[in-house]
């Protein structure tokens, strides 16, 4: 059975903008709407805007339910948007911020790039690509991550030969799934972004390049 479609129109997209909750590499919406479903329950968000011609649809998990919104007087959901989804919800935040989709709801640009790497997750080692990077975030294409839950800590090992002149970066997971026809994750970097600042300056946007994410 498929799951409910729930449609909100905002007024603007700064309106959606301020809806949006962001933190620990958790994305959800607040979601207006007389359709109270049960937590945990599954359902497609249709978001279109008063001003903009910009419509989307969103699968996601209701987190919350309101009979009144916090700040508010009318009824409403909190939907959390996770794994694969979570990456078009983020294109909806970046679209109604502004900024260019590839961009997401990173605090800088993403750029492309082509690096073999290993992400360490415990005592397994999973080889990957490095597809995009960006001062706070990464995505690394690689089967084998569809399997780590959000909220592992791993090890991004880039470079080096036999682990020799390495570089390593803590990241945390945040999505795991299919993007652009690649499997992967998507982490959030932990750390100083000057640790890989010359990484960086290799990059491309990903509108310059055949590996846009």
């Amino acid at each position: 059975m498929p799951p409910p479609v729930v449609r909100i129109r905002y007024p603007s997209r700064r309106d959606a903008l301020a809806k949006f909750q962001l933190g620990g590499g958790a994305l959800s919406l607040v979601v207006p709407t007389p359709d109270l479903l049960t937590p945990a329950s599954r359902l497609l968000v249709e978001v279109s805007f008063a001003d903009a011609d910009g419509r989307f649809v969103v699968e996601g998990l209701v987190a919350q339910r309101f009979a009144r919104l916090p700040g508010g007087s009318e009824p409403g959901l909190v939907v959390d948007f996770v794994g694969p989804a979570k990456a078009v919800a983020s294109r909806v935040y970046a679209y109604c911020a502004g900024r260019p989709a590839e961009q997401g709801t990173a605090s800088s640009p993403r750029l492309a790039l082509s690096l073999r790497c290993r992400v360490v997750v415990g005592r397994r080692a999973i080889d990957g690509e490095l597809r995009d990077l960006s001062a706070s975030g990464a995505f690394v294409a690689a089967d084998d991550l569809a399997r780590v839950p959000a909220g592992s800590r791993v090890t991004l090992v880039i470079g080096g030969v036999f682990g020799f002149g390495a570089r390593r970066l803590d990241a945390k997971i945040v999505w795991s799934g299919r993007r652009k026809g690649e499997t992967g994750a998507g982490a959030r970097l932990g750390g100083d972004p000057r640790d890989w600042a010359d990484l960086l300056a290799r990059g491309k946007p990903p509108e310059a390049s055949s590996l846009s994410a």
